[in-house]
């Protein structure tokens, strides 16, 4: 069996590397979380969202759109994972790509780059940044138990980073292999990985925080991004300057 992301799931199946397999289990996940073909499933998804530092982000400045990023106040104070592609590639193309190309070259001047989507949340939450864009709304909320200054908000269309699950072309188990399938998409395997922190596919399973997937407008990374993903990586080193 294989749990990976978009990217690498549509590359594992255009290359022939997935049995497909309609698990019975399949008929509780949504269109999008689904091949159709039933090549894989996705066991889980972190959506992306604004993080922001609760201490110096009043209530009244916290962003509605990704157009309020653009504003003065927040320039120099925003930070974002530096190889974020997939998110760059899937929200410029929700926003319809010339638009979306204006967008993120305003974006650049406001922004700051980051390795890593903890150290981002970290970095928001010590006050280095104001808010972190391209992180995940899971990653601020496990902070906010222990007393972190940090809070998040959904600006749509929302990047849902899901993460599909196959079986091997050649398992040398396959049977065993659609068995766990099974396992890992009921309710029961869907609670388990709800306790490891993350937010579930199936939609009897919600997450511990139903805000987690209240209200959001889902953009999945579309097979043309990631067909073509290193264009979409040089256009973000090209606008973001590849800090």
């Amino acid at each position: 069996m294989i749990v990976t992301t978009s990217f690498y799931g549509q590359n594992i199946k255009k290359r022939g590397l997935f049995a497909p397999y309609d698990s019975p289990e399949r008929k509780f996940f949504r269109e999008g979380y689904k091949d159709p073909q039933a090549h894989w499933t996705s066991t889980y998804t972190n959506y992306g969202a604004f993080g922001y530092n609760t201490r110096t982000v009043a209530k009244t400045s916290v962003p509605k759109s990704f157009n309020d990023l653009l504003k003065p106040e927040w320039k120099g104070q925003i930070t974002m994972e530096g190889r974020a592609y997939e998110w760059f590639g899937t929200t410029l193309k929700a926003m319809g790509e010339e638009k979306g190309m204006a967008y993120m070259r305003e974006l650049a001047k406001q922004t700051e780059l980051r390795t890593g989507r903890n150290l981002i949340a970290q970095l928001v939450a010590a006050g280095e940044f104001k808010g972190a864009l391209s992180g995940y709304s899971q990653t601020f909320e496990v902070l906010k138990p222990f007393g972190a200054p940090v809070d998040w908000v959904y600006l749509n269309p929302v990047f849902a980073n899901i993460h599909p699950t196959g079986i091997a072309a050649k398992a040398p188990h396959p049977n065993a292999a659609r068995l766990f399938i099974d396992f890992v998409l009921s309710k029961r395997g869907q609670e388990v990985i709800r306790s490891m922190n993350r937010i579930p596919d199936r939609i009897d399973t919600p997450p511990d925080h139903a805000r987690l997937i209240e209200n959001i407008k889902p953009a999945f990374a579309p097979a043309e991004v990631l067909d073509n993903f290193e264009r979409y990586a040089k256009l973000s080193h090209e606008i973001f300057g590849g800090r």
